[in-house]
């Protein structure tokens, strides 16, 4: 009994976890969307970020698709260590900027990269689609 409590404890836990990460990310990258390719890629450039319209397009497509198939469930384990990479390679770049584009300060780049690994290791609940 007390394993079906712990499952249905993780399941929901999961649950909440991929609809948060992945709400946010995809909230990030719509935020970079309504703000135009031209508009984030200024901000990369502030960051001295090499190649900033590059920059611009995969980090608000990768948040997109990304947190929309997190919400989903859908490959809930390459997406994670994917969003993962993203918010490394975005805290790598501001290199001590305590604010980022169009996404708000480091720590909730720290949280976000976080929580998207440990999806990405921990997987998804078995309710999610694959």
């Amino acid at each position: 009994m007390m394993s079906d409590v712990r499952r249905t404890l993780h399941d929901l836990a999961s649950l909440a976890a991929r609809l948060g990460v992945g709400g946010i990310f995809f909230a990030t990258g719509w935020h970079k969307l309504e703000a135009g390719l031209t508009q984030t890629a200024a901000q990369f450039a502030t960051l001295q970020a090499p190649a900033p319209q590059v920059w611009a397009a995969v980090t608000m497509l990768t948040e997109l698709i990304g947190g929309a198939l997190l919400v989903a469930g859908l490959v809930v384990g390459p997406c994670g260590l994917l969003l993962f990479a993203e918010a490394l390679a975005v805290f790598v770049i501001a290199s001590g900027d305590q604010s980022l584009p169009l996404t708000g300060d480091v720590d909730l780049i720290i949280a976000l990269g976080a929580a998207s690994i440990l999806l990405a290791v921990g997987g998804a609940a078995p309710s999610a689609m694959i």
